[in-house]
């Protein structure tokens, strides 16, 4: 596995820019709210689990794994199974995500 540089918060930011994308649009295609997004990207959440965890791996500021997808982190409930989506150190295997969007994702 080829292992990518983890993105500072503020190499996220300026992803953002660079892509002409704003974080509430690529908070409406990932399902995740932008007011958490933009805390993670201003430091303010430790991004320890939860939706947090899964949009700080996401982003490339955090290597992880993310267990079950992002809507049914949001919704109450009993966790259904799902594919471990893996994810180090950048290393993204979701096209939706920040890296994978330079290959084709929605801008």
């Amino acid at each position: 596995m080829k292992n990518h540089v983890l993105k500072s918060p503020s190499e996220a930011r300026a992803w953002f820019t660079a892509q002409g994308l704003s974080i509430a649009e690529w908070c409406r295609q990932h399902q995740v709210g932008a007011s958490l997004t933009r805390q993670i990207l201003e430091g303010k959440k430790p991004c320890h689990r939860g939706q947090s965890h899964q949009i700080a791996v996401l982003l490339g500021i955090k290597a992880g794994v993310i267990n079950r997808p992002l809507e049914a982190a949001r919704q109450k409930g009993p966790r259904q199974p799902a594919k471990a989506l893996k994810i180090a150190a950048g290393h993204h295997t979701s096209a939706d995500s920040i890296s994978g969007a330079d290959a084709g994702g929605a801008v």
